[in-house]
């Protein structure tokens, strides 16, 4: 079980989330989130990350895409906002209709299952002469929510749940720098406030004896990304940061680079994974909210000759070094109403070096969206856990060899 938490900390994508569970044990967390070290809040909120029932952890991959997509800045503000208001919960100018409320429920489920996320984000004031007529309005020194007496939109609700949602992220992110030490990105904001260049230099070469540092991580992200989607993101916007896993819980800890390549003036943009011991691409992926906006398709034939060779091909190109598969599964899961989960099945490819290939294919617009590489282990827990929580959704799982 510990390894397949680990792999859901490296953000496996288009798992069934058990939204029911997470609201439940999310609620229970954020009632007693003021005045609980930051320790205390990333325990208590992993709870609610992982809950699952019967031995299954929840897949967090929307959630995960929001949050990775904050500035440290703006984590830094999330947690600042929340740990120095004198409020002991947040309150509301008026109280949300029984419509409203019914609303905000489904509203959060499609957030977490469908990545569903407001326009724009919630108005933060400082005092309420800045109140903005027609706008939900947040003022962090008393923790209020300013609400307009109109009916709150769809747009509200969103900005009002992505702001509770983006303040837990921050908290439990908070939680394990603080548990794993200084963080990387932390060590570098420092190092150049001081001027320090000797620390400067530290903090690019990686946080461990033998990794590569941010510049090649970039690097060797870059070229993941070129490989197999064939995309040059030079002139991209970067983010990069390397996050430790594992510390806090006793597990043996471990850390990844994470390197984003956002698309300038839209929200499409590309996830990497870096192993800064090999200097491997674990994970690579590709997002755009507008892609999966209502679009549905029903399994049909995903076994069909030409797209299983080019998942194979794509799943070798993807691992390099002339890597070639041994065996292929194909993995389809319905909901109940006929259609694939997130428009999308998963092709897993064991390879000749023992570790397995997912490939993520959506269906719908016929486009890879993501590569993981999982050792055999990690592979067989993944598939157990998401055979068991489509289960309990009352969705229909298959999993079958391929010929």
């Amino acid at each position: 079980m510990d390894n397949l938490k680990k792999q859901i900390d490296r953000e496996l994508q288009d798992v069934h989330f058990d939204v029911e569970g997470f609201m439940a044990q999310w609620g229970r967390a954020k009632k007693e989130r003021r005045g609980m070290g930051k320790k205390i809040m990333a325990a208590a909120f992993a709870a609610a990350l992982f809950c699952g029932g019967k031995g299954a952890y929840a897949s967090v991959n929307h959630f995960l895409e929001r949050g990775s997509q904050l500035t440290q800045g703006e984590k830094d503000a999330y947690v600042e906002d929340i740990t120095n208001a004198p409020a002991d919960a947040d309150a509301f100018s008026r109280e949300l209709t029984e419509a409203e409320r019914e609303r905000r429920e489904v509203l959060m489920g499609r957030y977490l299952k469908e990545g569903l996320f407001p326009e724009e984000k919630l108005q933060k004031i400082n005092s309420v002469e800045e109140l903005v007529t027609d706008r939900v309005c947040f003022l962090p020194e008393t923790s209020t929510f300013y609400l307009p007496e109109r009916e709150l939109t769809d747009e509200d609700l969103l900005q009002i749940i992505d702001h509770d949602l983006m303040v837990d992220y921050s908290l439990e992110q908070a939680g394990r720098m603080e548990q794993a030490g200084e963080g990387q990105e932390q060590r570098q904001g420092k190092a150049a406030e001081r001027g320090g260049q000797k620390q400067q230099e530290q903090a690019q070469a990686g946080s461990g004896q033998g990794e590569i540092g941010m510049d090649e991580a970039v690097a060797q992200a870059k070229e993941a990304v070129q490989k197999v989607y064939e995309e040059n993101v030079d002139g991209m916007e970067v983010e990069a940061e390397q996050v430790m896993y594992g510390k806090e819980s006793g597990q043996e800890s471990y850390s990844l680079w994470r390197i984003d390549f956002v698309k300038p003036g839209s929200r499409e943009k590309y996830h990497v994974q870096i192993n800064p011991q090999t200097g491997d691409a674990e994970g690579v992926s590709w997002y755009d909210k507008a892609f999966y906006d209502g679009k549905k398709r029903k399994p049909g034939n995903l076994m069909e000759q030409e797209l299983v060779k080019e998942m194979e091909q794509k799943a070798c190109m993807f691992i390099g070094r002339d890597s070639s598969a041994k065996k292929g599964y194909l993995q389809v899961i319905a909901e109940q109403d006929g259609y694939l989960s997130f428009g999308s099945a998963h092709y897993y490819f064991e390879m000749e070096d023992g570790k397995f290939v997912d490939v993520c294919y959506n269906a719908v617009g016929k486009k890879i969206t993501s590569f993981y590489a999982y050792s055999q282990e990690d592979f067989e827990a993944v598939r157990r856990s998401m055979e068991e929580q489509s289960n309990q959704d009352g969705c229909t799982y298959q999993f079958m060899e391929i010929d």
